[in-house]
């Protein structure tokens, strides 16, 4: 009996069996172990799919210069994520929500606002301007998957930290990917695409930045201006790499 027991067991592991408990009904044995085993590996996959596009150049969105849609900027397509070296080869860029676009698409999900997936009013808008930091905010919104940005805590490796859009010229607000474990946000690295050149100053240069791994603090400081966090919001892993 035991060694039927263990068999189940070791089965469950290893192919990602939710067994179910005779006595409780469908209350799952070695769930949370499951899921947290799963979780991780998944968190964990994307973060070595980011970690391959570090380097590969930021450009800043210009109106009117950058669309959305395509295998640019943005990367709003539902298809599979190139890899690092046909970005390179292409002489593509990607902007910050493009970062999160991508990582999205490695994992097989959506983008925000592709295919009508944001509703209400601004369905349509969306539609056309997808994979924003706008975008990204309201689906997350409508989804109840936001929670306000706590800088006494820390959050797990791939929670995405959301600053959200304001203006073209003054901030098109900002996105980036939790990168490492740590005691508190405020010293935890993060991976993102962002500026080294200031957007007044981008007609002057081809590369604006760069897909770079660094600590919170860094952009926080530079951004923030008077407030404690540039960040507003973050959503966890399970909430927006896991799943749709």
């Amino acid at each position: 009996m035991f060694d039927l027991l263990y068999s189940i067991f070791i089965l469950g592991l290893t192919h990602k069996i939710t067994i179910f408990s005779s006595s409780e009904k469908l209350k799952p044995l070695f769930f949370y172990k499951l899921t947290q085993n799963s979780r991780n590996m998944t968190v964990d996959e994307s973060l070595n799919y980011a970690n391959t596009l570090v380097g590969l150049p930021f450009r800043w969105f210009v109106p009117g210069q950058v669309i959305f849609t395509g295998d640019d900027a943005f990367w709003c397509e539902n298809s599979p994520a190139p890899t690092a070296a046909e970005i390179k080869q292409n002489d593509k860029s990607i902007v910050c929500a493009g970062f999160p676009n991508l990582l999205r698409r490695f994992c097989g999900l959506t983008i925000p606002g592709l295919n009508g997936n944001i509703v209400g009013k601004h369905k349509k808008y969306y539609m056309e301007f997808p994979g924003g930091t706008g975008a990204w905010f309201l689906y997350l919104y409508q989804r109840k998957r936001l929670q306000k940005i706590d800088l006494k805590r820390s959050y797990p490796k791939g929670t995405l930290l959301i600053a959200r859009f304001k203006s073209d010229e003054l901030d098109q607000g900002h996105l980036a990917v939790v990168y490492s474990e740590g005691t508190l946000i405020r010293d935890q690295l993060v991976i993102h695409s962002s500026p080294d050149i200031d957007y007044a100053n981008s007609g002057e240069h081809k590369n604006h930045g760069a897909v770079k791994i660094e600590p919170f603090h860094v952009g926080n400081n530079l951004w923030r201006e008077k407030k404690p966090s540039y960040y507003s919001f973050v959503c966890l892993p399970e909430d927006w790499l896991l799943k749709d």
